[in-house]
């Protein structure tokens, strides 16, 4: 991760962290942030919460690069493969054979 991204995950992470706890002190209280939940339902929060700071946590250790792995080179193919044809049963006519 270069500067720009720490500095935003720092961020990041702080907000997840909020919601977090929102989360769960809303388990038991009910939550109340320009929204309100009854106390169960509170805890949806700490989930939204869990889904920022998972991935901060997870790019931080990550040793190595600052970008993505290339992916594979695409192969072009000039024909396509053929393709064998599903064997036919004879034709259901109704009379024997």
């Amino acid at each position: 991760m270069n500067l720009f991204d720490k500095f935003c995950s720092v961020f990041a992470f702080l907000l997840g962290a909020v919601l977090i706890l929102l989360g769960v002190l809303g388990l038991f209280k009910g939550c109340n942030a320009h929204f309100a939940l009854p106390p169960i339902a509170g805890i949806v929060p700490a989930f939204i919460g869990w889904g920022i700071v998972r991935p901060i946590i997870h790019a931080w250790r990550q040793p190595g690069s600052t970008y993505l792995e290339a992916p594979a080179p695409l192969t072009s193919v000039s024909e396509p493969a053929p393709v064998e044809p599903a064997p036919m049963e004879p034709a259901q006519t109704g009379r024997p054979m």
